[in-house]
This record gives structure tokens, C-alpha cells and sequence, in this order.
């Protein structure tokens, strides 16, 4: 027997292509999909009766094959045993044809083509070494059952394949329902995103706003006196420094390593601080009572030398003082506030950026589905704008 894998083509008629818009599509694809089923319940009907009527003579058929009487056959008992053993299995794969045949659900045409394709198949598979082995005594009786099986499948792929534009039909409205329900659940993704976007928006718009304000208020801090008065001191700090640091390098050119180091030269402790003090004069200028007990010792001293000195730490104690005068920067925690701001709104603008990308991807997507719906429904003679 063979099996319901293909239908024979059959030339369609030209039709005029019917026009409609995108957004009519559902409205014609369910009034496409009322129609379809009215006509496959027809045919459900029709197999529905003649499925009916194959119940009944298989049935009768099957009783009469079953009471062949094997025992009166003069064979030997060895062939009678496979025989009966062989009807047996075979009488039980067409009791769960039956049975698969009574089950079959009759809603929708392509998936009882696939139901109807595996029960043969299975039939076929299973059955037909059984029937080879049981027509060595039993012949007309189990070739009436096997006819009566032949016949009702040559019936269903005649009938189905006189309706196989319906079937064609009904998988393509399949196909565009559910594409339709994908660009659907793409539409909902696409507000969802337009939703986050607009709240980034909003959210961005504050910030710049808060931004703008904190801006104002540091050119405003900036402008009072307070500021202005710290500002100079901070500038008058600067000068005194760069000042000190001459002072530091004249007196640095005063001192005479070379003499010093000559005079200490086998000293290893004072031979360190010389050169201590000769490579990290500044720092180690902090405490000159060292170098000045050195210079007292080699005879290197000078009043030029400890007038310098004086001044230099006459200079940093002045540059203490002014350094305690300075109120706090007004616009320290602004400037820190300032900078979370931007870096919120930095945030907010890379996570726009990556939403608009996801929807620019969406849409992509959704445009290529719409692209396949025109294309399946161009099948059943209609043309979507």
C-alpha cells in the first residue's frame, strides 16, 4: 500500500488579485479563515460518513476472516502455527488502525493529512510481513479485509486531493496568522521601548536641567566676594611660593657641598646628612639645625647664609598664615555634584542610545515579516499595500 505523501497538482484558474491595505489584513484573514473551515467541515463530513461505512464492512469482513478454519487446512502443523500466529498479529494491527482511525481529530485538513500519512505508515510497516505469511492458507477472506483498507485509503487521497487547494490554502492562513501574531508581539515590544525612551528622555531633560542650575550657581558663587577675595589670597599664596623657591635655590648656592664634603669626608653619619640635605634641599630644609651645626663646624657658616635662612622661614610662616585665612572652596561640592550629573546623563544617554538601536532592530525584523505575510497571501491572489 502506498502512502499519503504527496497530491497531484492541479492548474489554478486566473484570478484577479484582490487589493487591500496592511491594516485590513486581520478583517480578511479571518472572513478567508470562516470560509476555509465551512469547507473543510464539508469535507470532514464526507469522511466522517465514509469512514462510517468502512467501520461496518471492515467489521463484517474481519468476522468472517477470523472463523476461517486453519486446523481443517492439510498442512503441516508447523505452517498452521505460523499461520494463526501470523493472523492473529495481523487482525491486531488492523484492530489499531481502527482504533487510531476512530481517534483522529477532524479540525484541521493539513494536520489529519499528517495523522492519516503516519497510521498507514505504520500499518504498512508493521502489517504486511504478517498478511505475506498468513496468505499461505488464508486468501480470499484476508485479501477482502486488506482490499476493504485499500479502498478507504484510495478514497481519502482521491478526496483530499481534489480539495488541495484548501489545504494549501489553510497552511498559508496558518502561516500569515501567525505571522501576524509575531508582528504583533514586535509592535508591543516597539511601544514598550518608545515607552522607555520617552521616560529617558524625561529623565535626560532633568538632568540637564539640574545641570543648568548647578552651572548658574557656580558662576554665581564665582562672581561674590568671598570667592574673589579667596581667589586672590590663593593667587598671593602661589607668588609667595614661587618666591620661597628662589629663595631656596639662592640659598642652596651659598653652601658649599664640595668644602663641606671635604671636611667630613671620613665622617660616614655627617657625610649622609650632607648628602641628604645636597639632594633633597628643599625637604630637608624643614630643619636646619643640622646643616647649620655642619656649617659651624667646618667654619663654612656665614651671616649671608643664616639671614637667608631667616627670611626663608619668616616666608613659609607668612605662607602658613594665609593659608589659614582661606575659607573653603564655595564650590568644591558643587563641582562634585556637577560631575554626577554628566555622568548620569551620560548613562541615560548610552542607554537611549541602546534602546533605539534594539527598536531600529525590531522594526527591521517586523518590516521583514510583513514582507513574507505580502508574499504568502500574493499565493491567494492578493495584493497587500
Amino acid at each position: 500500500m502506498g502512502l499519503l505523501n504527496f497530491f497531484k497538482r492541479k492548474t489554478k484558474p486566473e484570478i484577479k488579485p484582490t487589493k487591500i491595505n496592511f491594516s485590513e489584513i486581520e478583517s480578511w484573514l479571518t472572513k478567508k479563515e470562516e470560509q476555509l473551515n465551512k469547507k473543510e467541515a464539508q469535507i470532514f463530513s464526507l469522511i466522517e460518513q465514509r469512514m462510517n461505512i468502512f467501520f461496518n464492512e471492515l467489521n463484517e469482513k474481519l468476522k468472517i476472516l477470523k472463523s476461517v478454519d486453519i486446523e481443517s487446512k492439510k498442512v503441516e502443523d508447523r505452517a498452521k502455527i505460523i499461520v494463526r500466529e501470523s493472523l492473529e498479529r495481523y487482525v491486531g494491527y488492523v484492530d489499531t488502525l481502527t482504533s487510531e482511525l476512530k481517534k483522529l481529530k477532524k479540525q484541521n485538513l493539513a494536520q489529519f493529512i499528517a495523522d492519516i500519512n503516519r497510521i498507514f505508515f505504520n500499518f504498512d510497516k508493521h502489517s504486511n510481513i504478517f498478511y505475506q505469511r498468513a496468505t499461505f492458507l488464508i486468501g480470499n477472506e484476508i485479501a477482502d479485509v486488506r482490499e476493504e483498507i485499500k479502498n478507504l485509503y484510495k478514497y481519502l487521497v482521491e478526496l483530499l486531493n481534489e480539495n488541495k487547494e484548501i489545504i494549501d490554502s489553510s497552511e498559508k492562513l496558518s502561516k500569515v496568522r501567525l505571522k501576524l501574531k509575531q508582528v504583533e508581539e514586535l509592535n508591543s515590544d516597539i511601544k514598550k521601548i518608545n515607552s522607555e525612551i520617552v521616560s529617558l528622555n524625561q529623565e535626560i531633560g532633568e538632568n540637564k536641567k539640574i545641570e543648568k542650575e548647578i552651572v548658574e550657581e557656580i558662576e554665581k558663587t564665582k562672581k561674590s566676594k568671598n570667592y574673589l577675595e579667596n581667589l586672590k589670597k590663593q593667587e598671593e599664596i602661589l607668588a609667595d611660593e614661587k618666591k620661597l623657591e628662589e629663595d631656596v635655590f639662592n640659598l642652596k648656592k651659598l653652601i658649599d657641598f664640595k668644602k663641606l664634603k671635604n671636611v667630613f669626608h671620613a665622617d660616614e653619619k655627617k657625610m649622609e646628612i650632607i648628602k641628604d640635605y645636597e639632594k633633597n634641599f628643599k625637604t630637608s630644609l624643614n630643619s636646619t639645625d643640622n646643616i647649620l651645626d655642619l656649617l659651624d663646624e667646618a667654619g663654612l657658616n656665614s651671616p649671608e647664609i643664616l639671614e637667608k635662612i631667616r627670611e626663608i622661614n619668616k616666608k613659609k610662616e607668612e605662607i602658613d598664615e594665609k593659608k589659614k585665612s582661606i575659607n573653603e572652596d564655595l564650590t568644591k561640592n558643587l563641582m562634585e555634584e556637577l560631575r554626577k550629573v554628566r555622568l548620569n546623563i551620560e548613562d541615560l544617554e548610552i542607554e537611549k542610545s541602546k534602546q533605539m538601536r534594539r527598536e531600529a532592530a525590531i522594526k527591521k525584523n517586523k518590516e521583514a515579516i510583513i514582507e513574507e505575510i505580502k508574499n504568502i497571501v500574493a499565493d491567494l491572489s492578493v495584493v497587500v499595500d
